[in-house]
């Protein structure tokens, strides 16, 4: 009989890495509190590190237009 593979989402992996990224407790202890192996917090942990500068790099994208309208319509009215 085999065993169905578990499958995590994003905000459960951010959790675990996040945990294990300050450095408060060891590799072991989150895994132990959320019954996962230490390799995948390892693993995780590592993701994070390599990916978080791509966090502040993205740019603003564009605004659209209801809220140039609305910024130019606040604007007459304060006049």
């Amino acid at each position: 009989m085999s065993t169905k593979r578990s499958t995590f989402n994003k905000e459960f992996k951010a959790k675990v890495a996040l945990e294990a990224y300050k450095g408060q407790k060891t590799i072991n202890e989150p895994s132990k509190e959320y019954q996962v192996h230490s390799d995948m917090v390892s693993k995780w942990k590592k993701q994070l590190q390599a990916n978080v500068a791509e966090i502040f790099s993205q740019k603003r994208g564009p605004k659209s237009e209801a809220d140039a309208e609305e910024k130019k319509t606040v604007l007459q009215a304060n006049r």
